[in-house]
């Protein structure tokens, strides 16, 4: 696919990769690198990323915190659990 050449008179906006043809032209730089829009969402996806991340890291934190307790308990009611099969069983 070729480019398509667009006339741009005095005052008119390019974008980066600009290819001039003939003559010359004088840019002058409206915005610098990390302040536009663009720059602006990815620095923000960058960021919930991040606390995503942190947040994610307490959740798996917590949840092996809690295995031993859980694995406690289920071998605690082992023994209830026996009886009351063997009780219901007999009936």
């Amino acid at each position: 696919m070729n480019p398509v050449p667009v006339e741009k008179k005095a005052g008119a906006y390019v974008c980066a990769g600009t290819v001039v043809e003939e003559g010359e032209c004088v840019i002058s730089v409206a915005k610098v690198q990390g302040t536009g829009h663009y720059d602006k969402i990815v620095k923000m996806i960058e960021e919930s990323e991040k606390l995503k991340s942190n947040t994610e890291a307490r959740a798996y934190h917590l949840a092996d915190s809690l295995v031993p307790y859980s694995l406690g308990r289920c071998g605690a009611d082992l023994p209830l659990d026996a009886k009351c099969r063997k009780r219901h069983s007999r009936s």
